[in-house]
């Protein structure tokens, strides 16, 4: 578990991404969508190509390059259509960071299989209780 400055990016990312959506999809208060209007704006190859983007980041989980990444490019998009007075937050946040591939041997087999990182509970860190988990035969 790492601590430390990480931007909101990931997050403002995630958040905007949903907002643009629903912008695109939802019909204004008291209004009709134009349909053709969005077809011309958000074409398949549009849609295909941002998912192609934003999947090449990898992860986008606050903390890693991707997130950083993906906030950025969504920026730069909002001021490309000319919204202006984007504000960008910054602050300290909790993640489960890999910083190198985890691993297991297991005894029985001699198979080894990967371990990565699991976010916490929201309520607490996950803890194992004293002398760790065993698997019975």
């Amino acid at each position: 578990m790492t601590s430390g400055p990480c931007t909101a990016n990931g997050l403002v990312a995630l958040t905007a991404r949903l907002l643009f959506a629903l912008l695109l999809v939802a019909p204004p208060v008291g209004g009709e969508v134009d349909f053709a209007a969005l077809r011309v704006h958000a074409s398949q190859e549009r849609v295909t190509e941002t998912l192609a983007r934003f999947a090449s980041y990898q992860s986008r989980v606050v903390g890693y390059p991707g997130a950083e990444a993906a906030a950025r490019y969504i920026e730069d998009t909002f001021r490309d259509i000319g919204l202006d007075g984007i504000t960008v937050h910054e602050y300290d946040v909790s993640i489960p960071m890999e910083r190198a591939p985890g691993a297991l041997m297991l005894a029985a087999t001699g198979e080894t299989v990967p371990l990565h990182g699991l976010w916490p509970n929201l309520v607490r860190t996950s803890t194992l209780p004293t002398g760790g988990c065993w698997l019975r035969p």
